[in-house]
This record gives structure tokens, C-alpha cells and sequence, in this order.
């Protein structure tokens, strides 16, 4: 079977492994090996190169990019898992248009990106390992970082109630954190007002209102779909949004309080709606499907995900490395790294090894019989990796194993 035979057949065949297990595969590395007898794969999660570096003969490659079918590069990879032997890596893409993360195989002769099954439910996946059970079966797990009701659009106006309650009050804060920029107040006082009756247009990343008139009277929609404003309720919006707030009826120096209203477009949440829908958490994925089963709920944001056995799990966040005991449900520190958060972590046999974004260094993070994280790291000629994996050297390309299709 030649290359371009062997590429049909393992197109066609990708989608036909059983869903949420893979066949029986090499094993990764045992006890002892070296980590010089292991290719590393990486994605740069600002241009999808996925780029490949031999450890052994310090031979770098751009494979190419990861591009979907329309040939889009699918930056903003964070994640990744690899079986050996397999033709792909897994993937975990993060579609900022969608907010949510996506499975994504990525071809490790020729970068070819194939987006497979649904959104993620949680938020996104930034560390990923995979790891095989008793029975020889591959299992992928990721980490996810929390997720809140993500921003809706919002498109409308408001009459403004002219209450003066410090807790009804009209309020816009044109950006940053703290105190409201324009409140009641200063609508009170407001003088020089455009001919139209324009007090403010412009920027707001916070709006408080309570309407005044019934629900004919104000149209505020979210996502295209009528909100159902009471005059009873008090409303805070935070997002991104661009305002105009104005009084309906001046005359002359005059204007009246209750003639107030605030035009608002953009994107933004209702602040009673914020709640974590999704916590931090390490999950099990279906790499076919793209369903998560929550394994334990995490007390932080983790950056990497690495595991031999799929039961400790090791992670990094900040500068600190983490053990994840899933089964006790514990995340102890292990060691600080000083220079931040690995943003690519896995095994190259027992050797765990880690990237950060800012460094071009692959980083060996060993830990010696006292319990001394001992960092030793090599250039490996590119920088700002969301993701790396490890293949033995010589056995990634699939011509080696025929039946290791994914």
C-alpha cells in the first residue's frame, strides 16, 4: 500500500473506532526510558504549526498547519493527547466564536485538522492526556477552566425610573472596575445637552437600570429574543456595550427626570444570570463525540495535563507542578517552578516534561529521592506551545502499524 493509498484508506477510516475507548496500542514508555528516544509534537496556539523536534538528533520540523475543511488554521489549540502508533493527535480547539472547545484530529504526517463531533459542554479544555486502563485501552482526559453564562447580545432601550434608592438608581460605568462613572445624579444636573437631548455616547462596560414605564414602553432584546422587563426589578448589565443615554423631552434650560432614556447595543450578561455554570474540573473525554464525564471538580485553573496511569494526574498552574489524586480528590503541590505555568505537559516514558509559552525550551522536570523538583531543559526551537505530545522516535508514521487507524 503506498502513501497516497495508505492516506485514503485512514481517511475513510478514521470515524470508525469505537466510541469513547481506543484499541489497544504500544505501549508509551516503561520505567527508565530515555526521554532521548522520543519525538515531541507541538501546536503554537497563535499560527497552528503543528512542529516536531527529535530529542535524540535535535532534527526540527514544521509539519505544516492544522486548518479545517475550509482551510481555516485552527489557532488557539490548547490542549492535546496522543495514543503511539496512532495516526492523530487529539486535539482540543478552542472556537472563540462559539465559546466552547471542540475535538480536533490532527494528522501527525501532514497537519490536516478534522473537527469531530459536538461543542464541549464546560468551559475550555486547556491541558490534555491520554492513558491506558487494565485492559490495554487508550482513555483521553483533559482539564477544563470554569465557565460562567457566557455574554448574550443585547440590543434596546430603557425609560429610566427617576428613583433616587441607591440601590434603584440609574448607574454606567464607561470602563474599568470601581465606582459608577454617571448615576441620577448627574443627569439631574446635566446642562448643555445636545439638540437631540444626548447626555452620554459612548462606551459602558456596566449598566444599572430600573425601568419606568410598562413593557410596550421599553424593548430591550437579548440574542434577538424580547427580554421581559418589570418595573419591580432592578437590572445590571455588564459586558461590552456602546450607549446612548438622552432625555426625550428639553426645553429650553428645562428637562424632565422622567423623561430619561438609555439606548444600549453590544454584547453583556445580567449579573443576576453570572453564576458558574461549570466549575474547574478534570474530565473524561469521548475523543468520537466530544461528551465529558466529570472525574473530580478542581479548586483552581490548571494550564497542562499529564498522566501515565489515568489515575495521578499531574498539572500546572502558576508556578506551582500539582499531583491530582482522583480517587482521594486531592491536588497537593509538588513542587514551585519559578518562570510560570507549563502551558504543554507529558510523559516521554517516566520522564515528565513541560513547556511554557514564552520559552522555546522543553523542560525534563524529574523529581529526585528527596522530593526536589529538578528542572533541565533543552531548546527545541519553538516558542508559544498550547499543547505538546511525544511519539517514539521512528514509530509515529502509520505505515509502521497498518491497523492503527483513529
Amino acid at each position: 500500500m503506498n502513501r497516497r493509498q495508505l492516506n485514503g484508506s485512514r481517511s475513510m477510516m478514521k470515524m470508525a473506532l469505537a466510541a469513547g475507548l481506543f484499541a489497544a496500542a504500544p505501549a508509551f514508555g516503561q520505567d527508565g526510558t530515555s526521554a532521548l528516544q522520543y519525538e515531541v509534537f507541538g501546536v503554537n496556539r497563535g499560527t497552528a504549526e503543528l512542529v516536531k523536534y527529535n530529542l535524540a538528533t535535535a532534527a526540527f520540523e514544521t509539519v505544516g498547519v492544522v486548518r479545517d475543511a475550509q482551510g481555516n488554521a485552527l489557532t488557539g489549540i490548547e490542549a492535546g493527547a496522543y495514543a503511539p502508533g496512532y495516526a492523530n493527535i487529539f486535539g482540543f480547539w478552542f472556537d472563540s466564536g462559539a465559546n466552547a472547545s471542540r475535538v480536533v484530529f490532527i494528522d501527525i504526517l501532514d497537519a490536516k485538522g478534522t473537527i469531530v463531533g459536538r461543542e464541549i459542554e464546560g468551559g475550555m479544555v486547556t491541558g490534555a492526556a491520554a492513558a491506558q486502563d487494565g485492559n490495554g485501552k487508550w482513555h483521553v482526559f483533559a482539564v477544563q477552566h470554569e465557565q460562567q453564562t457566557p455574554p448574550v447580545a443585547i440590543e434596546g432601550s430603557v425609560n429610566l425610573n427617576p428613583n433616587n434608592n441607591d440601590d434603584m438608581e440609574f448607574g454606567l460605568r464607561v470602563g474599568g472596575d470601581g465606582d459608577w462613572d454617571h448615576t441620577r445624579d448627574n443627569l439631574l444636573a446635566a446642562s448643555g445637552l445636545d439638540a437631540d437631548g444626548t447626555y452620554y455616547r459612548g462606551v459602558a462596560n456596566r449598566v444599572r437600570v430600573r425601568p419606568k414605564g410598562n413593557g410596550n414602553q421599553n424593548g430591550i432584546m437579548l440574542n434577538g429574543e424580547p427580554m421581559n422587563l418589570r418595573n419591580s426589578n432592578t437590572y445590571t448589565f455588564t459586558g461590552d456595550m456602546t450607549v446612548r443615554v438622552y432625555n426625550d423631552k428639553v426645553s429650553g434650560a428645562g428637562k424632565a427626570m422622567g423623561k430619561w432614556w438609555i439606548e444600549i447595543s453590544g454584547s453583556a450578561i445580567l449579573e443576576d444570570d453570572s453564576a458558574v455554570v461549570y466549575p474547574n474540573r478534570l474530565v473524561h473525554v469521548d475523543h468520537m463525540t466530544g461528551d465529558v464525564t466529570e472525574r473530580v471538580r478542581l479548586s483552581r485553573e490548571y494550564d497542562s495535563l499529564a498522566t501515565s496511569d489515568g489515575q495521578t494526574f499531574f498539572a500546572s498552574a502558576a508556578d506551582g507542578i500539582y499531583a491530582i489524586d482522583v480517587t482521594a480528590e486531592t491536588e497537593t503541590l509538588v513542587k514551585s517552578a519559578s518562570g510560570g505555568s507549563m502551558t504543554g505537559m507529558a510523559f516521554a516514558g517516566s520522564n515528565l516534561m513541560g513547556t511554557r509559552a514564552t520559552s522555546a525550551s522543553l523542560n525534563q522536570l524529574n523529581l529526585d529521592s528527596s522530593g526536589s523538583l529538578v528542572i533541565s531543559s533543552t531548546s527545541i526551537g519553538a516558542a508559544n506551545l498550547g499543547t505538546i505530545v511525544f511519539t517514539p522516535a521512528g514509530v509515529p508514521d502509520p505505515n509502521v502499524l497498518l491497523g492503527a487507524f483513529d
